[in-house]
């Protein structure tokens, strides 16, 4: 079976990170769906948890019409929580089930299920650098190294 990972990211990803995939096929959310992409990027503070919900139904969409078997969305943490209960098949919450739904079977993929997407998330090691300037400030930067893929559910 063809690996086919589906990545939205806030980020590219690293060549370590690439390698580590071993997969026959990444595709990008923002190769797919741009504005989607610049959505996830910067999600607006106020949108409730319905809002985001959908939102996050839409990337699993675009990862369902890219025939993704693999699933990875990080970044902001509500997106990517519920993204990777909806591409998982896990969305037993009444509202969650109702946006799954609305979606992602009334629209468009009636024909499919959501069940055998394998979600994945990249783990890292973050090394904090602090630099105290000679106005006495301290800047501190976090160093982010990629570690492993690990699987969601």
């Amino acid at each position: 079976m063809e690996k086919i990972v589906f990545v939205a990211f806030s980020h590219t990803l690293t060549q370590e990170q690439i390698e580590d995939l071993s997969a026959d096929k990444i595709i990008l959310l923002s190769d797919v769906n741009a504005d989607l992409a610049a959505q996830c990027r910067q999600i607006d503070p106020t949108l409730s948890s319905r809002s985001v919900m959908f939102i996050a139904g839409w990337v699993v969409l675009e990862a369902l019409k890219a025939d993704a078997t693999h699933f990875v969305c990080q970044g902001e943490p509500a997106l990517a929580m519920w993204a990777n209960i909806i591409a998982s098949g896990c969305s037993t919450h009444s509202m969650m089930h109702e946006a799954s739904h609305d979606i992602l079977y009334s629209h468009i993929l009636e024909d499919r299920h959501l069940n055998g997407m394998t979600c994945i998330q990249s783990t890292t090691k973050r090394e904090l650098v602090s630099e105290v300037q000679d106005n006495g400030k301290v800047i501190k930067k976090t160093v982010f190294k990629h570690v492993q893929w690990r699987e969601l559910f």
